[in-house]
Parts: structure tokens; sequence; C-alpha cells
């Protein structure tokens, strides 16, 4: 996903909707992330995720979090929150400065996991 040129916001998303159907649970979100060459992790720009209450990003904002490049392999990575209902929406989000005179940076999207208990 190519960033949208504005390092605080951006109109193109990849979202997730999960329904673990348990109040109250502790949901751990497991994200994979590659290692890669240019265009995969272009300018050391982070990816941006959010998560949200309820099936879409109009329930409430819970937080958000940056996930970076690995310096080698890969790795998963992870956050924990507890979901107010029965389902919750995870937003990854094309936020990101495009280089004066280059091209935009494109983003990674990868593997997304989640297990509540």
């Amino acid at each position: 996903m190519s960033v949208s040129g504005d390092p605080d916001g951006g109109g193109t998303a990849a979202e997730w909707t999960f329904w673990p159907n348990r109040p109250g649970s502790t949901c751990t979100v497991k994200i994979l992330v590659q290692n890669g060459s240019e265009p995969l992790w272009a300018n050391g720009v982070p990816m941006h995720y959010e998560l949200f209450d309820g099936d879409n990003t109009d329930g409430g904002f819970r937080g958000g979090f940056e996930v970076t490049k690995p310096d080698g392999g890969r790795y998963w990575a992870l956050t924990e929150f507890q979901p107010e209902g029965n389902s919750f929406t995870l937003r990854a989000r094309n936020r990101g400065a495009i280089p004066e005179g280059g091209e935009a940076p494109q983003l990674p999207i990868s593997v997304v996991e989640t297990e509540c208990r």
C-alpha cells in the first residue's frame, strides 16, 4: 500500500474484524512482520495500526501502535487489549511522508492473527 504523503493521516486502509464473542477477555493481536528489500520497507516508514471496538472503525477508538522494519529475518508484533463487546476491528493506515522529488514508498501488509482468552 502506498503512503499517503500525509505523516498524520491518509485515506487508504486495510481492515480486519474479529468476533471473539468473549466480552471482558484479553485479546492478543499478532502481526507477522517480514523483512524485505525496496519497496517493501521504503525509507524506513513504519506501518501504523489502530484498534476499534465493534465490527467497523465507527466503534470506540482503543489506541494505535507502529510496526517497524526488522533488522533481519521476521518477527511477530504483539499487542494486548480487552475488547468492550463481542467484536473489534484492526485498521492499517497509509500514513507517511513522500520524500521530496521521490515516489510514494510502499508499506507492507501481512498476516494478522488474534487470540482471546
